[in-house]
């Protein structure tokens, strides 16, 4: 176990102190509710939860307390390592050693919950800012105000909206199969939305298997990251219907910009495949369109409100969307139909949805002990009222579990007959925080741990081909079950019912653990165990990295561990919980009956068979073992015989081959210095000196290419991409007006082209008022330029005049 799981062994012990902290010790525990008082109607209980995976909140009576479980830890720890458990005082003389005593517990201040809670449940587990407290017929909400709201009809469920904005959207299901939501930060008389699951309220329904009688039961919401699966409801009556209806969210809410971006994709691919067809048909899908038409409205309203690129989209639901009600589907056509076990008339009691892959797994628990675990192979998608007629979705059952108290639960029998009937018994279904493939059932026999890994890891590899039916007809021909733990039982004692059960998901501070809470305030831990995979990071496997077609020898399976300890640290013998309330009491008996017998009779049959089990396990990883000595000796003989030839080579042969290599370098390098030199001997008679006409043809070649390149690099070629750059701008435009497009422009980018245009403007009258300077210089400098052409050409007329009458008078002189 210790290669296959995480396991904590200090942990263990602190979960062994923690049932006899005072927290689950109460005044309030009268006889007659000890003796659980079964006239009254007894309903799914959950009077435990936590929050932050470390605050215990406990519901006794009318009184919610809260403990501070790493406080305990770290006060158990202290007196672990000063040695001050004191253990013999509590377990010989039922003294509570100080430790426990001071570590503190609070008791929240309700004073309007006065009616016994039977019910408590958080709208986040990671902070738990609101509880919803629930009564027979009552449901109270723990905040600042303290709303209450109350009807006559009974509460079947209520379950905080996982999508609200700020966790206020309270869903409130009612035994007269209206789904009420609230937000109890704005009014808790008057529901913010309301669903009807009854068939009178939807008269389009053509079938139906139920009766005016029929009550609902429970609800979960869909756990699937896939299409619509977020936003769907699925609600459970007592005859076993399942109906559900899409999308409901609260008027605010959050999604996550992965889960819109994927659901737009899908929509949008189906609308188009959709309107090819009915495009290239001539059958009538305008009804299937508009229906697709309608979810990508729904889906472009919520794109229009995105504002920024976070991961979360704030939505605010309008009226308009609200006003149009979701479409009742179902009920759910369940094949094949599901055994009974008995006889003797059972109800549904609760629905749970699993998020596992490769399909959802809806789980439906029965008050006989019947688990129907069925595969959603029907994905509900978004219908409204006013939508396409569809025939009723289908729920495949995979399998169904007898969970075994049909005899001693349901059956009427002598010794039981007057205290325990088939209303007494509602199981209620957990599932698992950290593996989506695991659930639990809680119920009047004690609790269930039940694990689908084994056949949904087959149902994945066999639906990864879908052309491949063989794969899918092996998998269907194994009939692989799941595998079914008995954490807890009560029997044989006089029941004890489970009244609250949460999973501890925190490994590094607390660990992973079940707490389970009796209805005596008996509290029951069991430690957890984290999956470890036998495959290396990489993903290669040990068949992959040692299997030699030389050898015979087959390295042993990870899959053949991973069956032998795949239990996830649960087993098949359960923890017997006896009610602290009779244990000892004058009214007990001391003697023990036939059921007791009975019950520990099948108790040690199972002890025997899973003996046997490991037993066969041990022998056949024992055989496997040897099978790996031997190898191992193997391969240390043909490593040593590596190593052996190796060193031969580094001493004897490699000086030898080494003086070789040197001879052979040399000689390669005279041979390299004779080619060389042939080679220009060969080159001087062919041609020996360049003519007259070859040089200038070579310097004509490198002026052309340095006018063409320049000393940059194309210099001709950069000159003219300048050209042909002036050219276009110069060139007048003349665009087509049916070219013309015309473009739209919002407030902001106007602004900013207006602010672009008018700095553009204000360079061009910068450079008309600098033009003008330069135009006013120039025509002063031609207008001085002028005036001096005139001086110099009078002064070279006088000069010339004045040089022809010298001449002449020199003449006349002579």
């Amino acid at each position: 176990m210790s290669d296959i799981y995480e396991d904590d062994e200090i942990a263990s012990n602190w979960l062994d102190l923690l049932p006899y902290h005072p927290i689950f010790k109460s005044d309030q525990l009268t006889d007659k509710f000890l003796a659980l008082n079964l006239d009254d109607p007894y309903r799914k209980q959950s009077l435990m939860a936590l929050i932050d995976n470390k605050h215990l909140v406990v519901a006794i009576g009318s009184e919610l307390r809260m403990l501070d479980l790493a406080d305990f830890k770290n006060a158990w720890s202290k007196a672990h390592f000063e040695d001050e458990l004191a253990l013999n005082d509590l377990f010989n003389d039922g003294v509570i050693p100080e430790w426990i005593n001071n570590t503190k517990y609070v008791v929240l201040d309700t004073p309007s919950i006065k009616f016994v809670i039977r019910s408590i449940t958080f709208n986040f587990e990671d902070i738990g800012s609101l509880i919803a407290v629930t009564g027979d017929y009552q449901v109270a909400v723990v905040v600042i105000t303290r709303p209450r709201y109350e009807t006559k009809n009974g509460k079947s469920k209520v379950l905080w909206h996982p999508l609200s904005y700020n966790g206020s959207h309270l869903m409130v299901l009612t035994e007269d199969m209206i789904l009420r939501m609230y937000d109890v930060f704005q009014n808790l008389s008057e529901p913010e939305q309301q669903f009807f699951f009854s068939q009178n309220s939807n008269q389009d329904q053509d079938v139906s298997f139920s009766t005016e009688d029929t009550k609902a039961i429970s609800f979960c919401f869909g756990q699937s990251q896939e299409g619509w699966g977020k936003l769907v409801v699925y609600v459970l009556l007592d005859n076993g219907d399942v109906y559900s209806m899409c999308p409901i969210i609260p008027q605010k809410c959050v999604f996550h910009k992965f889960f819109l971006d994927q659901l737009a994709y899908i929509v949008q691919k189906k609308f188009e495949e959709t309107e090819r067809i009915s495009i290239s048909k001539e059958s009538n899908y305008h009804s299937l369109l508009n229906q697709y038409r309608q979810q990508l409205d729904w889906v472009s309203s919520i794109y229009k409100q995105i504002t920024t690129d976070s991961d979360k989209v704030i939505y605010n639901n309008p009226l308009s969307t609200r006003r149009k009600k979701p479409k009742l589907q179902g009920p759910y056509l369940i094949q094949p139909e599901p055994v009974e076990l008995s006889t003797h008339p059972t109800d549904a009691s609760d629905i749970l949805c699993l998020a596992t892959e490769p399909l959802s797994v809806i789980v439906i628990a029965h008050n006989n002990g019947r688990v129907d675990i069925c595969l959603e192979v029907d994905k509900v998608e978004a219908l409204w009222q006013d939508s396409v007629e569809i025939d009723h979705p289908i729920l495949i059952l995979y399998e169904c579990i007898d969970l075994g108290f049909t005899k001693d639960f349901v059956i009427p029998t002598s010794w039981r007959s007057q205290r325990i009937t088939n209303s007494m018994n509602h199981p209620s279904l957990l599932n698992d925080p950290v593996y989506p493939d695991i659930f639990y059932v809680y119920h009047f026999a004690g609790a269930h741990g039940i694990i689908l890994k084994g056949w949904l890891n087959d149902l994945g590899n066999a639906m990864k081909d879908v052309d491949d039916e063989k794969l899918l007809e092996t998998f269907l021909e194994k009939k692989k079950r799941s595998d079914v733990n008995w954490i807890a039982s009560s029997l044989p004692s006089d029941p004890d019912p489970l009244v609250g059960m949460i999973v501890i998901s925190n490994e590094a501070e607390l660990s992973y653990s079940i707490l389970l809470l009796t209805s005596s305030l008996r509290l029951v831990c069991h430690e957890l165990a984290i999956r470890k995979s036998l495959v290396s990071n990489n993903g290669i496997r040990m068949n992959d990295i040692y299997y030699s077609n030389k050898s015979s020898y087959k390295p042993l399976d990870p899959n053949f561990l991973e069956k032998v300890m795949n239990h996830h640290g649960l087993s098949h013998q359960p923890i017997l919980m006896f009610n602290q309330n009779k244990v000892g009491s004058s009214t007990g008996s001391s003697t023990i009956g036939e059921v007791d017998y009975k019950c520990l009779s099948t108790i040690l049959d199972l002890i025997e068979r899973e003996g046997n089990e490991y037993w066969l396990e041990t022998d056949e990883i024992s055989r496997r073992f040897k099978q790996q000595t031997t190898e191992f000796q193997h391969q240390i003989q043909e490593i040593y015989k590596l190593k052996k030839n190796l060193d031969e080579f580094r001493f004897n042969r490699f000086p030898e081959i080494s003086s070789r290599m040197q001879r052979l370098k040399e000689r390669q390098s005279k041979l390299e210095s004779r080619a060389y030199t042939y080679i220009q001997k060969l080159l001087y008679l062919g041609d020996p000196i360049r003519g007259e006409f070859e040089k200038s043809y070579c310097q004509t070649l490198a002026r052309i290419n340095q006018e063409i390149e320049g000393e940059n690099g194309l210099k001709l070629d950069a000159y003219h991409k300048t050209l042909k750059d002036d050219y276009h701008l110069l060139s007048p435009r003349n665009p087509s007006k049916k070219s013309r497009k015309f473009v739209f422009l919002s407030g902001s980018q106007l602004h900013k082209v207006e602010e672009a245009l008018a700095k553009e403007m204000d360079l061009i009258d910068e450079t008309n008022r600098k033009m003008g300077e330069a135009n006013n210089k120039i025509n002063k400098i031609q207008k001085r330029t002028s005036f001096i052409k005139n001086d110099l050409n009078s002064f070279q007329l006088e000069h010339l005049e004045h040089s022809l009458s010298t001449n002449k008078n020199k003449k006349l002189s002579n």
